[in-house]
């Protein structure tokens, strides 16, 4: 029972957390690395000792209830232990990287302790709900992160609306699950199966949707856009491994657990694909490179979903190819938003516009710019080539026209976000820059932490799609 070793990270991230509001500067930057480095080492070790076994799953409980089945719990399967080591292994780095990237201004600095512990409390609500076995941990995990990720947004003081629209979309979340809570009586996602078939559509229309807000899909897309002002790296986590990934988990859990009806599928694809349609549009006006990344989130995360959708119809294939998509986006979206922090970092501005000749200025950030940001429209070596190309592959098993329509819309959602690429692409490594005195000086501006940091996520991006191919071919139905 060494996975048991899997709460510690949990207990880590959140207790060390709460300490962290008392830091400041060097104080908080060694606090958080201890906390950040040990959860990794402990939650690679639990995942070590289940990999190695033979088994597909395992179920610890905490807490019981008679009436709601299992409430607190550890859910340890493939699924879960990958995402758990992505959650670790990208706070550790994401950590590593803000040491130096919060030192920009003293007045940062010294909110170093602030923003340490909500992007702590954020991760262990992150693994809370990544290992639920139920609708009751998934809620109190998703209400933490609305909270934490509405105070990070808002962490500069601007527009602190747009902090409060994640919160009112997220807690809309909140309110469709306790719906889908009260309408089956059961909290204990491994008794949804025992449902009839139309009591099973009507508990995940209502949980569709409920991930959907979580993921910024449909009616929900314009949150994470919005959610950019908040500083890089709290953008990085949000995008990669805490709400926007915690969605399509627990879609994913769904489709696992349910034995959902096969008219099922015709509520998910007609959304994710008009969301797909709708960030084509978005892409060309795009001059933020910001809010560029946040529509490829978008775009990215409705492709997981698509895939996955694929499993209602009895394809374990589409549980596993939308899972391996996720992932290798999650790697590739954390390079994107570090580049661009580069950016901020020496020349104060994420304005495609304003960016020129950083080929010669800045030339690490300027390769893992370009790297990412192809990777992001599947071109190699960054994993998302792979998991596009799976994904492509899988959708043309469909059903009648969503055949062909599927991959041509993926397949066109790639083709523009590269073209958009390559139309930056001229000016902002060949142009013309001005090399004023201050920015002679911000381009002296030290960052070799956060460089050695992008080359470890770039090794990790390369390595992903060959490492994770089998591991995701251990997902399997469990209901």
């Amino acid at each position: 029972m060494e996975e048991v070793f899997l709460t510690i990270p949990i207990l880590l991230f959140l207790f060390g957390g709460i300490a962290l509001f008392a830091l400041k500067r060097k104080a908080a930057d060694a606090l958080v690395l201890i906390v950040s480095g040990l959860s990794l080492l402990v939650d690679a070790y639990g995942s070590y000792k289940f990999l190695v076994s033979s088994k597909n799953i395992e179920k610890i409980v905490f807490y019981k209830n008679n009436v709601l089945g299992q409430v607190f719990g550890l859910t340890v399967d493939t699924a879960s232990i990958v995402m758990s080591l992505l959650v670790t292994i990208t706070g550790f780095l994401v950590f590593l990287y803000s040491a130096q990237y919060m030192e920009k201004s003293p007045e940062e600095s010294n909110r170093k302790g602030y923003l340490y512990g909500w992007m702590s409390i954020a991760l262990a609500a992150s693994l809370f709900s990544i290992f639920s076995t139920s609708l009751i941990q998934t809620i109190i995990g998703l209400e933490v992160m609305a909270v934490s990720f509405s105070l990070l947004v808002n962490f500069y003081g601007i527009n602190k609306g747009k902090g409060w629209k994640l919160f009112a979309v997220e807690n809309l979340a909140v309110v469709l699950l306790l719906i889908a809570l009260g309408y089956t009586g059961k909290s204990d996602l491994f008794l949804m199966n025992s449902l009839s078939s139309h009591e099973k559509i009507l508990a995940f229309i209502s949980m569709l949707f409920a991930a959907f807000a979580m993921s910024s899909q449909f009616f929900f897309y314009s949150w994470l856009p919005d959610s950019t002002q908040a500083p890089i790296p709290v953008s990085t986590l949000l995008h990669s491994v805490t709400l926007v990934s915690a969605g399509v988990i627990f879609f994913l859990r769904m489709v696992q657990l349910m034995k959902l009806p096969t008219e099922a599928f015709n509520l998910v694809w007609p959304f994710t694909v008009t969301m797909l349609v709708l960030m084509i549009i978005y892409y060309p006006i795009q001059s933020d490179a910001k809010k560029l990344i946040a529509y490829s989130t978008i775009s990215q995360a409705a492709v997981s979903y698509t895939v996955i959708s694929y499993g209602i119809l009895g394809q374990q294939v589409g549980i596993q190819i939308g899972f391996y998509q996720m992932i290798n986006h999650i790697v590739v979206k954390a390079i994107a938003f570090l580049s661009v922090g580069f950016f901020i970092y020496h020349l104060g501005t994420s304005d495609l516009r304003k960016i020129k000749g950083i080929r010669t200025t800045m030339p690490a950030a300027s390769v893992a710019w370009f790297l990412s940001f192809l990777g992001l429209a599947g071109v190699l070596p960054l994993g998302l080539f792979f998991g596009k190309m799976f994904t492509i592959m899988s959708t043309m098993h469909g059903v009648g026209f969503t055949t062909w329509l599927i991959p041509s819309i993926i397949l066109i959602d790639s083709g523009v976000f590269f073209v958009v690429v390559l139309y930056w692409f001229r000016d902002i490594f060949f142009g013309e820059i001005k090399l004023t005195e201050a920015l002679a000086k911000d381009l002296a501006k030290p960052a070799g932490l956060m460089i050695a940091v992008v080359i470890v996520f770039l090794v990790i991006g390369s390595v992903m799609p060959w490492v994770s191919l089998d591991m995701v071919k251990r997902i399997v139905f469990l209901g």
